[in-house]
């Protein structure tokens, strides 16, 4: 018969069995993570209008949660079709412009909206050359955050 130490023992062995699988879990998928994270900086390290990109995250201040990145989302959305069109980008890119008491020209803003389309499809980041989807705008921002954090 065991004796009651015996016992706390053996639970204490069987509890440290499941953190052990607890730690190999999380460990799978940090490694998944850190997988796709590297796959992600390729793809947008390739992706030259970038910078541009990074001109919104400027618009969330301190916060830089996906809530507050699904405000900012929604706020360029001006015809809440649930994704953002060149022309509500190149609207608010223009806003931007001017609460900075600078003037932008129509053909220069729409070309640069064109490149980030364009470079943002090439890169797979997007599936439509004309709009973003909340997700895509949410990936997109995320990674332009972490690279502008990486920058300091």
């Amino acid at each position: 018969m065991a004796s009651e130490l015996e016992k706390q023992m053996a639970e204490l062995m069987a509890g440290a069995g499941a953190v052990s699988d607890g730690v190999k879990d999380a460990q799978k998928t940090a490694s998944k993570v850190r997988r796709r994270s590297r796959d992600l900086e390729q793809q947008f390290g390739d992706m030259p209008s970038l910078k541009k990109w990074n001109g919104l995250v400027s618009l969330l201040g301190e916060k830089t949660d996906s809530e507050s990145i699904t405000e900012l989302f929604v706020s360029i959305d001006e015809d809440k079709s649930e994704s953002i069109e060149k022309g509500e980008l190149v609207a608010k890119f223009k806003a931007i412009a001017a609460a900075e008491g600078k003037a932008l020209m129509d053909d220069v803003v729409k070309g640069d909206i064109d490149q980030m389309f364009a470079d943002a499809l090439a890169n797979k980041l997007i599936a439509d050359g004309e709009k973003i989807t909340l997700p895509e705008f949410i990936k997109m921002i995320e990674h332009a955050i972490a690279e502008k954090a990486k920058a300091k």
